[in-house]
């Protein structure tokens, strides 16, 4: 028996064709002649690589970074570990995983390394897929910042309630049509929970960075991955104190909450590294004016006490628009990402009354000062004329009205200051035309 080995590059395009030939001897009658397509199947292209750029923990000494590695199914390839190497010193090791750690599907790895191996703002790496003799299957470019640079959280108002420690999330999707490109994300999250005499009054979330290959441009999926993500993870839940409410529907056992908030900043860094088969890495901007919208988020008790957030049950109530104060290198998105409605500054779309020039299209927003009984209605547009605000309680009553005729481009309206706390409805009104109609949360 004669054994052969044949080679062929990966993903030869169309696959080669080999013809094979036996020829027995004169006495012999078993001569034959086939041919094979030879398919060699290219792995690295379905074996996709993400490094998170911003580290998840640091403890004074050490920067510890995640990596994951999302395998399609049929294309293991081998693959039966993977290596962490430095990009410009390829014999200086960083991470290595145990012998059969990768399978099909989603491999998730966090590495710690010494703070004085990141001599720069950043360290380039290469991550490799290794077979269960350490042949290199495939290889990934990455970049890691050093701890100096984790991105810090903005705090929208002068409570002063800690955020956690930052933890790192990752989603896998498929763009809707017409892209339907298949995305995996990992980005970097911070939360806490904002408790005033006992009751808690906001449950705040906030990204601090996310990555992504070239092609995953669903930018509003990926927002709504991001969200449910942090919000069905259990420790979130325990942290918002669930468990504590009453209100329980005795027969769904659904409650949904109105005082979730996503908090977010208008600038963005942008570090594109799919030149060199790296991912998309945004981040956000240190020392930038806070944005947020509030949303109502439902989750499920079930008979054993467990909490789980319900899968598409969360609804945008309203948003705080502020001013853009970026900085260079920072990229100005207006929060928009954060806020769905129309419009890529965020503004609300208006209902069917609107106005029909656009140069008139309003801002409203409302504002608190350093004392919490400040409160204030904020409009932004071009428009100068007759504005009315009306304060309307749950039961339909106004019971608080403005007439202002308004000769600038904003104008602050601030509300009484006897007000109550609770829920209300805000009205504006320009020159007859419904603006603006939406809920507010007075909190005292």
């Amino acid at each position: 028996m004669i054994i052969g080995k044949i080679c062929a590059k990966k993903g030869t395009v169309p696959p080669p064709q080999i013809t094979f030939s036996y020829v027995g001897d004169q006495n012999a009658n078993c001569s034959a002649q086939w041919t094979e397509t030879l398919i060699c199947q290219d792995c690295c292209s379905k074996i996709h690589t993400t490094i998170n750029s911003t580290a998840v923990q640091d403890d004074g000494f050490n920067c510890c970074f995640q990596v994951s590695i999302l395998i399609e199914e049929g294309f293991l390839c081998g693959a039966n570990k993977i290596r962490i190497i430095d990009a410009a010193n390829p014999s200086k090791q960083y991470f290595e995983s145990g012998d059969n750690s990768l399978h099909v599907g989603l491999n998730t790895f966090v590495y710690c390394m010494r703070k004085e191996d990141i001599t720069g703002s950043n360290l380039s790496i290469k991550i490799q897929i290794k077979d269960n003799s350490s042949n290199t299957i495939c290889e990934t470019n990455g970049v890691i910042n050093a701890c100096s640079q984790i991105t810090t959280p903005c705090t929208p108002d002068y409570y002063t309630s800690p955020w956690m420690p930052s933890k790192i999330g990752y989603v896998t999707f498929t763009c809707p049509p017409p892209s339907s490109f298949p995305c995996y994300v990992s980005f970097t999250y911070t939360y806490r929970t904002v408790i005033v005499g006992g009751v808690v009054q906001y449950r705040d979330v906030q990204v601090l960075s996310y990555s992504y290959p070239l092609g995953c441009n669903c930018e509003d999926e990926k927002i709504k991955q991001m969200l449910e993500e942090m919000w069905k993870n259990p420790t979130l839940i325990s942290a918002f104190k669930l468990s504590d409410e009453t209100a329980w529907d005795p027969i769904t056992g659904n409650l949904c909450f109105n005082n979730f908030r996503v908090i977010t900043t208008d600038c963005w860094t942008t570090t594109d590294f799919s030149a060199s088969g790296g991912p998309i890495i945004k981040t956000k901007c240190d020392k930038d004016t806070c944005c947020y919208a509030i949303y109502k988020v439902c989750y499920h008790k079930d008979e054993n006490g467990t909490i789980t957030y319900i899968s598409n049950s969360y609804t945008q109530l309203n948003y705080d628009y502020v001013p853009v104060y970026c900085q260079t290198p920072c990229v100005s998105l207006n929060c928009h990402p954060w806020i769905s409605g129309d419009g890529i500054s965020g503004k609300s779309s208006f209902g069917t009354n609107e106005l029909q020039n656009n140069e008139s299209l309003c801002n409203v927003y409302i504002k608190t000062g350093r004392n919490p009984e400040d409160i204030s209605v904020n409009l932004e547009c071009e428009y100068q004329g007759k504005v009315t605000m009306q304060l309307i309680d749950l039961l339909g009553n106004v019971i608080q009205q403005r007439n202002i005729e308004k000769n600038s481009y904003h104008i602050t309206i601030p509300l009484d200051m006897d007000l109550n706390s609770g829920m209300y409805f805000l009205r504006i009104i320009v020159d007859g035309n419904d603006l603006y109609y939406n809920k507010i949360n007075v909190i005292k």
